[in-house]
């Protein structure tokens, strides 16, 4: 079965929203100490981090709601592949640290900052497949 490029960037934007609506819904609705802990732990933002973690949901949910809108795509992808690698870099300072949960999806998963920093990296490379495939070459519509 071969999937054409329209209906590849329709499952993997809908993937990246869900993900990204569930993530900022989770903290919104659960515990944000994991994360506030890491930033404490790592030092960064040190007297923003309560800060970072109350504007991180609704970052999060805007970000996944705007994978289900056509509009400024690149930007998007952007957005997320540098949220993304920023959310990674802080969890690897956080597993350098001794942090042992990530925080990433609220109390729903314990998931451990090992297994959080390889999806990170895979969500990150799968950003950079959605840049490519938005912004590959156009088609030529005077070639019929």
């Amino acid at each position: 079965m071969k999937i054409d490029r329209r209906s590849l960037l329709w499952i993997l934007r809908g993937s990246y929203g869900a993900i990204f609506v569930f993530a900022g819904l989770a903290k919104l609705f659960g515990d944000g100490k994991p994360v506030l802990d890491m930033l404490r732990g790592i030092g960064v933002l040190p007297g923003l981090a309560g800060g970072a973690v109350v504007a991180l949901p609704w970052l999060e949910l805007i970000l996944g709601v705007w994978f289900f809108v056509n509009w400024k795509q690149r930007l998007r992808n952007l957005i997320a592949c540098a949220g993304l690698s920023v959310f990674t870099l802080v969890l690897v300072l956080g597993a350098r640290n001794g942090s042992k949960a990530c925080g990433c999806f609220g109390s729903y998963f314990g998931e451990s900052i090992q297994s959080a920093i390889a999806r990170d990296i895979v969500f990150i490379l799968g950003t950079l497949f959605l840049l490519t495939l938005q912004s590959g070459p156009s088609r030529n519509r005077s070639a019929r």
